[in-house]
Formats: structure tokens, sequence, C-alpha cells
């Protein structure tokens, strides 16, 4: 994320609130559905659109492949369980009040 805010990447603002060591190589991860455009750092924006992208695919694991399993269940179909990644603490880091980021960040600049 390469937008600036008073000087810092906004990154960089997160972390420094959050009270995340400078010198570690961790880093906040969602979705990027691949696409056309490769940025070396990704703007406010594409956070957003990144963000997006999860919503849609937890609303596509909830209402097909969980909604799809149990209708198999139900009906006693012979299928084999299929596995997904639940992104459900990725979604609460961003969007949960009053400690996800987005609520922090309308906080800090309030």
């Amino acid at each position: 994320m390469g937008e600036c805010v008073n000087g810092l990447k906004l990154v960089d603002k997160i972390n420094v609130s959050i009270g995340q060591d400078s010198k570690s190589n961790s880093l906040i991860g969602v979705l990027d559905i691949y696409g056309f455009e490769s940025f070396k750092t990704n703007s406010f924006e594409q956070f957003c659109i990144n963000f997006t992208n999860e919503k849609l695919q937890q609303h596509f694991n909830q209402h097909v492949l969980r909604m799809q399993q149990e209708i198999y269940t139900k009906e006693e179909i012979d299928w084999s369980y299929i596995e997904f990644v639940d992104n459900k603490d990725i979604l609460d880091l961003i969007e949960k009040k009053p400690g996800g980021i987005i609520a922090l960040l309308d906080e800090a600049w309030l």
C-alpha cells in the first residue's frame, strides 16, 4: 500500500498505531485476485478492492460451498468433504468495530 498519510505509508501508520514492531517482516494479507495490474505498492483504493474480494469470497464460501454440502448431506448423496478456509478472522481484523483497521483509521482521522 503506497498511499501516503502525513508522510507515512498507510500500512506503516496502521502498524505504528497497533504497536507493530517496525523491524518485523509480518504483514497484513488480503486476497488479491490475479489480474492484469501488478503494482510494486498498492494504494488505499487497491486495499478496498482487495477487501471487497475477501467479502465476495466469504459470501461464495457460505452460500455456495457450505450450503451445497448441507444439501448433499441432507439428501444422503455420496460425496467427499471439501475443506475451505474461512476468512472471517481476516474480515474481522479489517471491519469489526471497535477494534478493526477501518474503525481505527476512522477514529484516528476524526
